[in-house]
C-alpha cells in the first residue's frame, strides 16, 4: 500500500472479488496536536467512510457497522482527509469493486504504536465484527 496500493491491486484484479475488506491503520485525533480523524484510541475499530482514494461503498460500510452492533462491540466513523488504503484499489478493480475498511487507530506508519489494553482475549462476539 505504501507504494502505490500496487499489491492490492493485481492481488484484487487477479482474485476479481464480489465484496473486499481491506484492514489497516488510521491516525488519530484526540491528542493536543491533532483533531482530525476523530479516532480515539480504546473506542473501538474504525469504520471508513472515506478518504482521499475512496468512499467505501455503502452496503459494505453498513455491514461493518451492522456486525459491531450485533457483536456489541465498540467501533468509530473514520473520515480521513488525506492518506488512501487497500480497499481503494479493491474498489477501482476490474469493473469497481464494492469495499470498506476496517482500521485500528494509533498505528500509522512509525517504529511504534500503542493500542488499547484489554484483558484477555477478544470474545467470540468481538471476532465476529467483520461478517
Amino acid at each position: 500500500e505504501e507504494v502505490g496500493l500496487r499489491g492490492a491491486t493485481v492481488a484484487a484484479y487477479s482474485v476479481n472479488p464480489d465484496l473486499g475488506v481491506a484492514l489497516d491503520v488510521t491516525g488519530w485525533g484526540d491528542t493536543p496536536e491533532v483533531k482530525l480523524p476523530a479516532v480515539q484510541l480504546g473506542k473501538g475499530a474504525a469504520v471508513k467512510f472515506m478518504d482521499r482514494s475512496m468512499i467505501a461503498t455503502p452496503m459494505v460500510r453498513d455491514a461493518l457497522i451492522a456486525a459491531a452492533e450485533k457483536a456489541g462491540v465498540s467501533y468509530q466513523r473514520e473520515v480521513l482527509p488525506y492518506g488512501g488504503t487497500d480497499g481503494a484499489a479493491i474498489q477501482h478493480s476490474r469493473c469497481g469493486v464494492p469495499a470498506g475498511t476496517l482500521k485500528s487507530s494509533r498505528s500509522m506508519i512509525s517504529a511504534s504504536s500503542a493500542a488499547g489494553k484489554r484483558a484477555g482475549r477478544p470474545s467470540s462476539e468481538e471476532a465476529q465484527i467483520i461478517p
